[in-house]
């Protein structure tokens, strides 16, 4: 069950927008919040840069609370 309703902007190729919605909790790794994300946006996650206030999120392995995101 997701605790959490975290907004993502993904910006495309040809500088569209697109907003999704993805269901996490607290405790979900990035890597697994890299999948869901690319299960809805057809984006897969190894192309993908998580950007959260001006820091890129690497380490797949962080949790969501741990890298300081919240639900919103």
């Amino acid at each position: 069950m997701a605790d959490w309703q975290i907004r993502v902007k993904a910006l495309l190729v040809g500088g569209v927008e697109k907003e999704f919605q993805i269901g996490t909790q607290s405790d979900e790794t990035l890597g697994a919040f890299r999948e869901k994300l690319a299960d809805q946006s057809h984006i897969a996650s190894s192309k993908q840069r998580l950007i959260f206030r001006g820091q890129l999120l690497r380490d797949n392995t962080r949790k969501m609370g741990d890298a300081g995101l919240r639900d919103g």
